[in-house]
């Protein structure tokens, strides 16, 4: 009865009868006796449906399977997922019968759901004519039907083409139940085993399908049995044929793009080449055949840090800069870097990356995004965002006393400079008393509060920075200990609003010590004062004990780890962002770190770290439901909560309701206290002096940009504290400076840049003897001027050394310690070279000679620094990564070297950017070369230099990465307009991505493209090739790069360039 309607397909959905033996009516075939059934399938040997034969005892498979032809072509069965199988059951089917079936008859199928039989062509089969049919019968097996639907892990099988059939019942039937058990009393089968109903009908088949991705859906349906075949189709997609090169004959990902490419991948492996294996898996496709023009797709995985992500070792960030060299080198090739998400499974990022081909296909020319990231689904495409500083709040002019003013509105925008004090309004000091001129302010959290007033109890705190650090500019009677011109730190305490001039008791200060700075200053009294306070004061941590750190990178938390470990307690810390995480144990040293955000995760991790005995002290300042509740629940018997937030504080009563042996204490330094603060003033002198506190990490905003700054406290993604540089000066005496290629045109220009911004250490390295004097001498001229003497130039040192090795680095910082110069703040890298060549003609050793001082001196200093406590880590790279400069494969692959360590520290909470400038005139590498630098017009020097003192001034608002170039008409008005982000070119694409038929090239490249796989073995060798003895701190990678291939068609005038290139002409 069933014959008859699968006739009425052949004209709808196959539209040949000879592809009509192909369907088979197993609802049917499942009501026959035994001899009848194996009859039937002697003539249909090369078809089989796994969900049937999986539900079958295994003497009744044996049988069937000694009927099977393994010299078929369509008798090769592949699946989807084999955990999903795994997880099911109980079928008959055990491994044992796939093993038997494989050694006898060649099976090789790899099934996953026990109702789906998915048939594809075995290689060689004819791709233009080929067809896949997904056969799934599911009568009997309703259950198992409904937990897949129900999942949707039907929709994994859209990206195959071709047409899904499944036979399934759609409504309660009587016959059909009683046949297959439904009816009490009526089961049929030996096993046992039954079946609850999961029915669906035809219009949820419909949406379930169409959700899935699949086109036209059509039912047929057998009124009788109230049975029907569903069709879904799946348009049969253009793919051209192309080569998997992998690394790992184990790589999931390449393996499944070879099984859905099936018919048109090609599968080798890499061997022989010098990788040091960091559990990265590269795989990239080359093209085969004769056609000539390509779209060329490289995939990484979570290589951009388009949110809060986990630090991930870049391996495979050059490859961008050789993607743009090579579209600019292989006119033929549209080059697209893909970055998916690493917390996808492997299908669906085949899925996105299938789709990704398919939309290169519906495009002609040049890609309009060159860069793409998948994250949670969402495709993310790549741009340049114009700078666009934020505006100023101007300061008054003059030097008399300031603060802000705060307006009713109570709101961050609407904050004014108030110069209303006059200076003689501050002339009377009272005995004790002294006047402090402020170099430094450090905002706290609570300045937030008081500015916004959310609560009453905010409505009587008006101040805003109560951390200063400056120098004592008078002194009132009675005071003997401090003298016009110390440097102290401190708390004020009255009510002010962000003043440049304090006036305090000269017993509430702190000497400044003379290694460190006044931003340095101003991150520690409020930090020190909270922390000592409520951890040594009313925590009495004992050594030993266990003590909770909530938020711990914040300013107190930061400090209270210091304390904790002083007195030798065990730390759990706590931190919001993966970034913020990374932090606490790449550079802190933390051992057990945990979620602030996840209460579940949380609680695990906690009993892991205390095996499940808890901790003794916790130092609270989470608000958000149920955290406070699952601190207190994680204390042990007779622990101290000490609660630091002042919104949602508990009630003693609700204490004791919770945790009656819990004693809770609430923190608050915000009122005078003459006697606690001096005696916390002088315990911040005896920590700094010795050496038992060390400052912590901060972000610098100048007063003008304080809303800015307040905008940005009140994110809470910073890390330590934000602080207000009074000073116009961007550096400072207290410091050293290293500026790699230092004795470089360039590196000249910004040492001469910094000791303009009171700079006065800098060690110039360069690896060549270039001669103290003639650098010296060029030093001292600014714009043809002598414009610094030579006290001026006093510490300015110049070494000769190769950075390109951590023993080169440990060296210059060793020279730095021995000769009692001040500690290490900044580190300037501007060291390169040139060796230029196209693709073809790239060799080794052209791009070792780029990368030795370029990128392995960036990674040497990484290295070697990331433990220190840096207001600078500035890279210059160049733009030519980004315009994919010709001839500069091995300096653009570089430079995104040097754009990728930059995300790679920020992911770490370290500071880092990296400036990619265009051209210098009459200075930089390509100066007297008589060359014009491609998609760049050159700038003069002066305007360079303005540039570069905007970009380090603002270092806050430039982000991770810059890109600092006058760009040529030619290319504004070509491939990059469409990659700078504005309104008019905003894609929200998704991955509903429209498929182009591409015309067929018929030009043999063979030659060209053998030297583009030479070119990239080379790249990916020289990328991952890190060794032991060079970075032993290196951590395991998890880097996954796939190049993508595929075809164009390209013009004649091409084909005859190329026949030229081939000709040696």
């Amino acid at each position: 009865m069933w014959y008859k309607e699968c006739a009425n397909f052949k004209s709808t959905v196959v539209h040949s009868e000879k592809y009509l033996d192909w369907l088979i009516n197993w609802g049917w075939v499942r009501a026959r006796p035994g001899p009848e059934l194996l009859g039937l399938l002697r003539y249909l040997d090369w078809l089989i449906n796994w969900g049937w034969v999986r539900a079958r005892p295994g003497p009744e498979l044996l049988g069937l399977l000694r009927y099977l032809d393994p010299g078929k072509t369509w008798t090769r069965a592949i699946g989807v997922s084999q955990k999903y199988w795994a997880n099911q059951g109980p079928f008959w089917f055990a491994p044992r019968i796939e093993e038997n079936s494989k050694s006898r008859w060649g099976i090789h199928g790899k099934i996953v759901h026990p109702l789906l039989g998915v048939l594809v062509p075995t290689a060689g089969t004819a791709s233009k004519n080929r067809i896949s049919i997904f056969a799934t019968s599911t009568s009997g097996l309703l259950e198992r039907t409904g937990s897949w639907i129900r999942d949707h892990k039907i929709g994994q099988l859209n990206i195959f083409p071709g047409h899904l059939f499944v036979a399934e019942q759609l409504r309660p039937s009587a016959f059909i139940d009683i046949v297959f058990g439904h009816c009490e009393g009526y089961w049929l089968f030996e096993d046992g085993i039954r079946h609850n109903h999961s029915l669906i009908d035809g219009d949820g088949w419909k949406r379930i399908l169409q959700s899935a991705g699949y086109g036209e859906v059509a039912i047929v349906e057998n009124v009788d049995l109230d049975v029907g075949i569903i069709i879904a189709s799946n348009k049969e997609d253009p793919f051209f044929p192309f080569t998997l090169i992998s690394n790992d004959r184990r790589d999931k990902f390449a393996e499944q793009l070879e099984i859905i490419c099936n018919g048109y991948a090609t599968r080798c492996w890499i061997d022989g080449l010098p990788i040091m294996k960091l559990n990265n898996k590269i795989v990239y496709c080359l093209p085969c055949g004769d056609e000539v023009g390509y779209q060329a797709g490289i995939n990484t995985e979570s290589e951009y840090q388009v949110m809060d992500e986990s630090a991930r070792f870049p391996l495979a960030g050059p490859i961008r800069g050789f993607s743009r060299t090579l579209a600019n080198e292989m006119l033929e090739l549209d080059v697209v870097w893909i970055d998916l998400d690493c917390h996808e499974d492997t299908m669906h990022q085949v899925k996105q990356v299938m789709a990704e081909m398919r939309n290169g296909q519906n495009t002609l020319g040049r890609s309009e995004e060159p860069f793409i990231a998948y994250r949670n689904k969402v495709r993310n495409v790549g741009k340049l965002v114009p700078l666009e500083s934020p505006q100023d709040l101007s300061l008054p002019l003059g030097d008399n006393p300031i603060q802000l003013k705060l307006l009713e509105s109570c709101s961050i925008t609407d904050l004014e400079w108030d110069n209303s004090i006059q200076q003689n309004d501050m002339e009377f000091l009272k005995p004790g008393q002294i006047r402090i001129r402020v170099h430094a302010s450090g905002l706290n959290f609570k300045d937030i509060f008081n500015i916004l007033k959310p609560t009453a109890e905010f409505t009587s705190s008006p101040s805003i920075a109560a951390d200063f650090c400056g120098q004592v500019v008078a002194i009132g009677p009675a005071v003997h200990n401090l003298n016009i011109g110390t440097n102290v730190l401190g708390l004020n305490l009255e009510p002010t609003l962000l003043p440049n001039f304090v006036q305090i008791n000269s017993s509430h200060v702190t000497i400044l010590p003379p290694f460190l700075t006044y931003v340095e200053g101003a991150t520690l009294p409020t930090a020190f004062y909270t922390a000592y306070h409520s951890i040594v004061t009313v925590g009495k941590l004992c050594h030993g004990e266990w003590i909770l750190i909530h938020t711990a990178t914040g300013g107190v938390g930061l400090v209270a780890i210091q304390i904790a470990k002083q007195i030798g307690a065990n730390i759990v810390c706590t931190a919001g962002s993966r970034r913020k995480r990374a932090y606490l144990t790449s550079v802190c040293g933390m051992q057990n770190v945990t979620s602030s955000r996840d209460i579940p995760t949380f609680l695990k991790d906690m009993q892991e770290a205390t095996g499940s005995s808890g901790v003794h002290v916790v130092l609270n300042s989470l608000t958000s439901t149920g955290w406070k509740e699952a601190s207190i629940s994680v204390t042990r018997t007779g622990g101290r909560f000490i609660e630091m937030s002042k919104l949602n504080i508990w009630r003693l009563d609700e204490v004791a309701h919770l945790r009656p042996d819990v004693k809770y204490s609430v923190v608050y330094l915000g009122t005078r206290n003459d006697t606690s603060t001096l005696h916390l003033a002088q315990e911040l002198g005896k920590w700094l002096m010795q050496g038992k506190l060390k400052p912590i990490t901060y972000t610098v905003f100048e007063p003008p940009k304080v809303i800015s700054a307040l905008e940005h406290l009140k994110k809470a993604s910073h890390i330590g504290k934000i602080v207000i540089r009074w000073t116009r000066d961007i550096f400072n005496d207290r410091s050293t400076y290293l500026i790699t290629g230092g004795c470089g045109e360039l590196g000249l220009q910004l040492a001469k840049l910094m000791l303009s911004n009171g700079a006065k250490n800098l060690v110039l390295v360069s690896r060549s003897d270039r001669g103290k004097d003639a650098v010296l001498s060029k030093l001292r001229y600014r714009d043809d001027h002598q414009y610094f003497t030579d006290d001026e130039l006093d510490g300015v040192s110049i070494e000769n050394v190769d950075i390109s090795t951590p023993v080169g680095v440990n060296m210059i910082l060793r020279k730095i310690d021995s000769r009692g110069l001040p500690p290490l703040r900044g580190v300037f890298h501007a060291a390169g070279v040139l060796s230029d060549a196209t693709i073809s003609n790239m060799t080794m050793d052209k791009i070792e000679v780029v990368w030795a001082g370029k990128v392995d001196g960036a990674w040497a200093l990484h290295f070697a620094t990331s433990h220190m406590n840096l207001e600078h880590f500035v890279l210059f790279s160049s733009a030519s990564w980004i315009l994919g400069g010709p001839g500069q494969v091995n300096y653009s692959s570089a430079n995104a070297a040097l754009d990728a360590l930059a995300d790679f520290r920020n992911r770490l909470g370290l500071k880092a950017t990296s400036i990619a400038w265009g051209q210098w005139s009459d200075t930089g590498m390509v100066a007297g070369l008589n060359r014009k630098v491609f998609g760049v017009n050159a700038f003069p020097i002066s305007r360079g230099v303005y540039t570069m003192e905007h970009i380090l001034r603002n270092l806050t608002f430039m982000g991770r990465n810059v890109m600092a170039a006058e760009l040529s008409d030619d290319v504004k008005t070509s491939w990059l307009q469409y990659y700078v982000n504005t309104k008019a070119n905003y894609n929200n694409a998704t991955e509903d991505l429209k498929v182009y038929d591409a015309d067929h090239g018929n030009y043999d490249g063979e030659n060209l493209l053998v030297n583009l796989e030479e070119t990239l073995v080379s790249l990916i060798a020289k990328m991952l090739r890190q060794s032991k003895s060079k970075y032993a701190q290196v951590g395991p990678g998890e880097a996954k790069t796939a190049f993508r291939v595929r075809a164009h068609k390209v013009s004649a005038k091409t084909v005859r360039q190329i026949k030229k290139c081939k000709e040696g002409k």
